[in-house]
C-alpha cells in the first residue's frame, strides 16, 4: 500500500477553501490515487462511485494549472513531485521509477529544469532567455537518467514499481551480468503476477535474487530426479543374460 505525505495546511489555502465539498474530496482522491509520478489513470466513473457524487472531466478545470492532461488521456498533478520529493535524484532508488515515468510522458524536462520543481511555469517565464541558466538546466537534465531495466519496470510492471526499495543503476547492471537480461525480466514478470508481492516483499533487488536462486534450486532438483531415474532403470546385462545375448547378435 502506497503512503503519501499530506499537506495539513491545505485547509488554510484560499484556492482550496473556495472548492465545493465534492471537489475538496475529489482533490484528495486524485492525490491518493495517482501513481508515484503524480499521474492519474483517468477513471471518472470510479471517482464518482468512491466520492458519492458525479465527477466529470469538466471538474478538472476547477483545479487550474495544478492538473494537466497528458498523452493517453491521463492527468498529471503538476505540484505532486515538488511536494512529495522536492528534487529528484537518479541515484535514489525510489526516484528512479518516477524519473522513468516522467520521461515516458515528456515531463522530465519540466521537473529537471526547475520550473517550480514540478509546477506549471508561468507564461512570463517562457519569455525569459538566459543562456547561462539554460546550460545549467541542461546539465541537470543530462544527469537524470535511469537504467533500461528500471524503465521496463516503470512502463510494464506497476506492482513491482510500487515496492519500497527500487533497483539502483549498479544493481541493474549486476543482475544482468550475473543472470542474463531475459531471465531477470522473466522473474520480474512473475513478481508482477504475484498478488501479495507488496505485502510480502520490500526490495526489488533482493526479491529478484531470491526468486532466481529458488528457480535455480528447483531446476537442480528436477535434474537430480531425472538422473536418479535414469540410473535406477539403467539396463544391467548381468541380470538379463538372454536379452544381452540377443542384443549382441543384432549388433
Amino acid at each position: 500500500m502506497a503512503k503519501r505525505f499530506t499537506d495539513t495546511e491545505i485547509w488554510n489555502k484560499v484556492w482550496y477553501q473556495k472548492l465545493s465539498p465534492k471537489l475538496k474530496c475529489f482533490w484528495k482522491y486524485l492525490y491518493e490515487n495517482c501513481d508515484n509520478a503524480g499521474i492519474w489513470d483517468t477513471n471518472f466513473e470510479q471517482a464518482s462511485f468512491q466520492i458519492g457524487e458525479q465527477i466529470t472531466e469538466n471538474d478538472m478545470v476547477t483545479f487550474g494549472d495544478r492538473v494537466e492532461k497528458i498523452d493517453g488521456g491521463k492527468w498529471w498533478l503538476s505540484t505532486f513531485i515538488e511536494f512529495q520529493y522536492g528534487d529528484l535524484h537518479p541515484q535514489s532508488a525510489p526516484h528512479q521509477s518516477v524519473i522513468c515515468k516522467l520521461k515516458k510522458y515528456n515531463l522530465l524536462r519540466r521537473v529537471a529544469k526547475g520550473f517550480g520543481k514540478g509546477s506549471v511555469r508561468d507564461k512570463d517565464k517562457d519569455k525569459v532567455k538566459d543562456k547561462d541558466k539554460v546550460k545549467d538546466k541542461d546539465k541537470v537534465k543530462d544527469k537524470i537518467e535511469a537504467h533500461p531495466l528500471n524503465e521496463f519496470i516503470a512502463e510494464h510492471l506497476p506492482r513491482v514499481a510500487s515496492l519500497k526499495k527500487q533497483l539502483t543503476f549498479e544493481e541493474c547492471d549486476k543482475l544482468i551480468a550475473d543472470y542474463r537480461e531475459e531471465r531477470v525480466k522473466g522473474i520480474l514478470q512473475s513478481m508482477e503476477n504475484y498478488k501479495k508481492l507488496t505485502a510480502n516483499y520490500v526490495s526489488v533487488n533482493l526479491t529478484v535474487i531470491k526468486w532466481l536462486e529458488r528457480e535455480n534450486k528447483d531446476e537442480q532438483i528436477s535434474t537430480d530426479r531425472f538422473n536418479n531415474r535414469t540410473r535406477k532403470h539403467k539396463f544391467d546385462p548381468s541380470k538379463y543374460p538372454t536379452l544381452a545375448k540377443a542384443a549382441e547378435k543384432d549388433i
